[in-house]
């Protein structure tokens, strides 16, 4: 009808939102109608229809699992929109960044960006869903003790929303850390309403880790028509195959999670390692015990704080930050000169020190002057 009338502009918003329902669909043609839609609006040069259709575009693939081609458009749509003031794009953008740099093993970076975001947003709104849930999940895997307050408030928003988007990232949340902790009733009413929430078309993706968690949690479950990889093999008890998969992907934590469940010692050293690296605390735990019951009697030692000899698990704004604590500034100097808040950089320097393993700002910048003072390898 818009197009008979010669309504371009709704013309565009149409496709928009055909493509988007597509996706949610699970059908990929999606992919094409956003495209169309998007063409359209810069023809018309209506800068926030594409920005529209980019987001759609990036949650719809994102969604069915096509990570890496939705990093290409989150690129393509920060280079788009740098001379234009769409802040809720750019944080939902931001946030899936952050999704990225968890999988990838980035837990630092992850948590340190997702902090930033969350900075001074008492109620982020419905754009919360790309930041709260994902905080919190981030918190349970390295058990912090701040972990429950943020799943909290996820499963707030969640209940005040009632929609996927934050149902789902807050129900996995709440289930891992009921799995980690041991404590099933922390999973609170998530396993059921999952379940039932995530059987229909276009949430393959969302109802295989739904399963391979609750399995972890002591449900009984197995691979439904159209299970997708590697949750398919987890599923099937096919441990090896769900590892090489999720290896491949790029996460560490699932590798290694699979790696420990072969019930054999080899893989589940190899799982120890990979954990230690990550600071996967809770999943540590699990994984001594699950070796001291296959018999090993000395199991490798803990990594001990001060093992850290050089930045590469830091990132370029936590380099910056230790630069500058070791000149003596304080955090609130800090936050004026990069102009951010203290309470980010309180957030970076506590990372910081994690990191680092050193209890204090001058162990921190004593480590950061003994990097300094080491020859580079061009040297």
């Amino acid at each position: 009808m818009a197009e008979r009338s010669g309504a371009a502009s709704v013309a565009a918003l149409c496709r928009n939102y055909k493509g988007s329902a597509l996706l949610q669909l699970g059908d990929l043609t999606g992919c094409d109608e956003l495209l169309r839609s998007m063409a359209q609006a810069t023809d018309l040069g209506n800068h926030e229809y594409v920005m529209r259709a980019y987001y759609n575009l990036i949650e719809g693939l994102w969604r069915l699992g096509e990570y890496r081609e939705a990093l290409g458009y989150i690129e393509q749509a920060e280079h788009f929109g740098r001379d234009w003031d769409f802040r809720a794009h750019g944080y939902m953008f931001a946030g899936r960044r952050c999704r990225l740099a968890l999988m990838r093993g980035q837990w630092a970076q992850a948590e340190a960006g997702l902090r930033e975001l969350l900075d001074g947003q008492d109620d982020p709104g419905m754009i919360g869903r790309e930041t709260v849930p994902v905080l919190a999940r981030v918190l349970v895997r390295q058990g912090s003790a701040d972990a429950p307050e943020w799943l909290a408030l996820a499963a707030r928003h969640a209940a005040r929303a009632d929609v996927l988007e934050w149902l789902v990232p807050t129900g996995l949340a709440h289930i891992e850390h009921a799995w980690l902790t041991g404590d099933h009733g922390l999973a609170g009413a998530y396993p059921e309403l999952l379940l039932e929430r995530t059987d229909r078309p276009g949430m393959l993706m969302q109802r295989g880790e739904l399963l391979v968690y609750l399995h972890r949690l002591g449900y009984p479950a197995e691979p439904f028509p159209g299970c997708p990889e590697p949750y398919a093999s987890a599923l099937r008890g096919d441990w090896r195959s769900a590892a090489d998969a999720w290896h491949s992907e790029g996460d560490q934590y699932e590798h290694a999670v699979e790696l420990a469940g072969s019930g054999q010692v080899e893989p589940t050293l190899e799982a120890l390692t990979v954990l230690d690296g990550l600071g996967a605390k809770p999943a540590v735990a699990i994984v001594r015990r699950r070796l001291r019951g296959l018999g090993v009697a000395r199991l490798p030692r803990r990594p001990q704080p001060g093992t850290l000899t050089n930045p590469a698990g830091l990132t370029d704004r936590q380099l910056e930050i230790l630069r500058l604590v070791a000149t003596g500034l304080s955090n609130a100097e800090i936050a004026r000169r990069l102009v951010v808040s203290p309470r980010t950089v309180d957030h970076h320097v506590s990372a910081i020190l994690q990191k680092l393993g050193v209890p204090t700002r001058r162990d921190a910048a004593a480590w950061a002057a003994g990097l300094a003072s080491k020859p580079s390898r061009a040297e």
